[in-house]
């Protein structure tokens, strides 16, 4: 809606451009590999991707259970807050104050230069009124005015590339015994680029013990227990990078919307930025961390880009209230 002539975003778009065009104040929506997050970078929202397993899914139907979640869409930051009041759990919250804002270097080398000047002079714009949330009154001395930290998030230094493989191992495995055994009875016809990532999740799970009817893996391959072992890694390095005051900023999305004949026209261009955007989204996807998207305001007849915000396990509320604050600011 933001952008004549774009797809909106991924599976849960329907709900973003019901908000984002004005017909709906708040939408929900699921996200496994991004499919909120995306759709709120894209169509200019405010949008949460919780900590794994904070919002029931009872009733959902499930993909791929250890990534999905349920999410939410608002074009005001309060609303989204207040939301959030009602869906998270209280009993799960961990009280949270953020004092480090920690920049997420090499995430941001995933993104189009054209995304990444439009997130900094944003910021830098607001840089003292961003700052001043991060410092309590009577704290500038002891945190000797610290600013923003730069962070290197993938500890394999492999440009995201173990973090892409990992999930894609992953999310197949767990879409395949999902959805497999009905995928096997019926032969639905795919269309593009749907057709070979079953086909990946069918050969991924060939060695696997038979299908008995459980939502998750019985018997995982040796590709799929390694990439469980990369998770945890990958989990453990970052709620360590985070600590419990941490909030790492990164692009929500490598490129603004793209249009829809570029993307239903498929190419190396549409599979790169698949390709970098799944990087992105794995960041917390795999580490189950809870993430907020914040609309970045366009310049001129710029596109919305989103900055998306990382929290602890247990940080949502936080979150959505410095998104409030935030959202004032830029």
């Amino acid at each position: 809606p933001r952008s004549a002539g774009a797809i909106p975003g991924g599976s849960s778009s329907g709900s973003a451009s019901a908000v984002a065009s004005g017909e709906a104040d708040l939408g929900i929506g699921t996200d496994t590999g991004g499919s909120v997050r995306v759709p709120a970078s894209f169509c200019g929202l405010h949008g949460i991707r919780p900590t794994q397993g904070r919002v029931s899914l009872a009733g959902a139907r499930s993909l791929a259970p250890s990534f999905d979640t349920l999410g939410w869409f608002a074009r005001d930051a309060a609303l989204m807050k207040r939301a959030g009041q009602v869906l998270l759990p209280s009993a799960s919250a961990r009280p949270t104050r953020f004092a480090r804002l920690l920049v997420a270097a090499d995430a941001f080398q995933l993104a189009d230069q054209s995304v990444q000047e439009q997130i900094y002079a944003v910021v830098s714009e607001s840089k003292a009124e961003i700052l001043a949330l991060f410092t309590a009154e009577g704290d500038k001395e002891e945190s000797g005015g610290n600013g923003f930290e730069e962070v290197s998030l993938d500890l394999y230094g492999s440009n995201f590339d173990a973090w892409f493989d990992t999930f894609r191992v992953l999310q197949s495995n767990e879409v395949w015994h999902t959805l497999g055994p009905w995928v096997s009875e019926h032969a639905p016809t795919f269309g593009p680029g749907i057709k070979e990532r079953f086909a990946f999740a069918r050969d991924l799970c060939a060695s696997c013990p038979a299908y008995a009817g459980a939502e998750m893996p019985a018997g995982p391959t040796d590709a799929v227990s390694e990439a469980s072992r990369t998770r945890e890694a990958i989990r453990s390095h970052l709620v360590g990078v985070l600590g419990l005051d941490g909030v790492a900023l990164v692009p929500t999305t490598p490129a603004a919307a793209p249009s829809l004949a570029l993307a239903s026209g498929g190419g190396e261009e549409v599979d790169s930025l698949r390709g970098r955007l799944l990087r992105l989204t794995a960041i917390a996807g795999l580490s189950g961390l809870p993430q907020v998207n914040l609309p970045i305001a366009p310049k001129a007849e710029a596109p919305p880009v989103g900055l998306g915000l990382i929290g602890p396990p247990g940080s949502d509320e936080a979150l959505l209230d410095l998104s409030e604050k935030l959202a004032e600011i830029v």
